[in-house]
């Protein structure tokens, strides 16, 4: 599930609210968001009333379908329940608002008309916001296509219109603003699912240019923008097969980071490590899906004698197989000799020392079996880019 945290940060971003109510306990989590009629007790039981009034109309659905509300200004809102909680998301207007039309709007429902209007969306745009954020609080994931069933007042007022802006690179102009589409970033998140590294570092560097706005401070800004990148990257990852303890312990890692850093170029920096850290790790794991059982055995051995010397011969002998043979088949299958593997588990092990210990860096190097300081950092600046030091001082967790 989606952490509060998570969740008050996508919302941000895609400038909604969600109210939850349960019991008697309402929770607010966009209260930025204050030309909402959804803060009004009598509004929320409208839309409730419409809820139950479409279920009964739509016999064959199950009750637990989000229902989708609109009123008489084109501002749309929906509401579905979970664990004996109701959810009201909104508002999402279909329309950019006039000055005039705003004061009427406001009056309408009460509301002081110097708040920021509802943003306006394009109708396939409110569906897949829906969708995505039911997802994340049910586990349910409803398409454009199950919303629109179960919605069928919406069809014969917006069908046409979902039809007509179905391709995202058709944009409307009075509702087209410095956001990125929904394509660009479902690209984003099918690169690091198929472990595409240079691919997904591309599409998210190009993301940069078209974002709305998530703070009026600048370097706040960026740092929102960096955990919504690696927030949503990580669940990607783990849809591309990565176990999810190592994309949470990837993602904890750089979250963290973002946290302490104060300039954007430092922010830019760290969420591209991670989005490529996290695809990388969704590559490897799919490489290895398909390799030999005699290379995932020495991967192994490797992985749990890596602090003591490793000779090709001990390892070929170990899984039955001739020096030259292993060799080709390691290199065939892995895509480096053997003994570019060894020093690369080995310096990507001093890497998470690096991160989460206080040791000093010549005891690292002894412990993870390079002979001296020296060989360790020549290697670890080649992989890496950047000296030991340079690694700590930029990724270090401090307690």
């Amino acid at each position: 599930m989606i952490s509060k945290n998570e969740l008050m940060i996508m919302l941000k971003v895609m400038q909604i609210t969600l109210v939850q109510v349960s019991h008697e306990n309402v929770i607010n989590y966009n209260p930025q968001i204050q030309l909402n009629p959804l803060t009004t007790v009598s509004f929320r039981n409208k839309v409730v009333d419409f809820h139950k009034i479409n279920s009964r109309k739509n016999q064959n659905v199950n009750n637990v379908f989000p229902t989708i509300f609109q009123d008489n200004f084109g501002v749309c809102f929906a509401y579905f329940q979970q664990d004996k909680a109701s959810y009201y998301l909104g508002p999402m207007s279909l329309t950019n608002f006039s000055n005039q039309s705003l004061q009427v709007y406001a009056d309408y429902y009460g509301l002081n008309v110097d708040l920021i209007p509802p943003k306006a969306f394009l109708m396939e745009e409110i569906f897949e916001m829906i969708g995505l954020v039911c997802s994340f609080l049910t586990g349910s994931f409803w398409t454009v296509d199950e919303l629109l069933r179960a919605n069928q007042h919406l069809a014969y007022n917006n069908q046409v219109a979902i039809k007509k802006r179905i391709s995202y690179d058709i944009r409307v102009e009075e509702v087209s603003q410095a956001h990125h589409t929904l394509n660009e970033e479902r690209y984003l998140l099918d690169c690091v699912k198929r472990g595409a590294v240079e691919e997904a570092l591309a599409a998210q560097n190009a993301m940069d240019t078209s974002v709305g706005r998530l703070s009026n401070r600048e370097v706040n800004h960026w740092k929102n923008l960096a955990i919504v990148a690696i927030t949503l990257t990580t669940r990607a990852a783990i849809a591309g097969g990565l176990h999810p303890a190592l994309a949470y312990k990837i993602s904890d890692n750089y979250i963290q980071q973002c946290d302490r850093q104060q300039t954007i170029a430092q922010l830019i920096t760290i969420r591209n490590h991670a989005v490529q850290e996290l695809t990388e790790n969704v590559r490897q794991n799919q490489k290895i899906q398909t390799q030999s059982s005699y290379i995932k055995a020495c991967m192994a051995y490797i992985d749990r004698h890596y602090r003591e010397k490793i000779y090709l011969e001990d390892v070929a002998n170990y899984i039955g197989l001739s020096d030259t043979y292993f060799s080709k088949v390691f290199k065939k299958e892995v895509g480096m000799t053997f003994q570019s593997y060894v020093i690369q588990v080995r310096l990507e092990h001093a890497a998470n020392l690096l991160c989460y210990s206080n040791e000093p860096i010549p005891v690292i190097s002894e412990y993870v079996n390079f002979p001296t300081q020296s060989y360790f950092g020549r290697y670890f600046k080649k992989y890496y880019h950047i000296t030991p030091k340079e690694y700590r001082n930029l990724y270090h967790i401090y307690d």
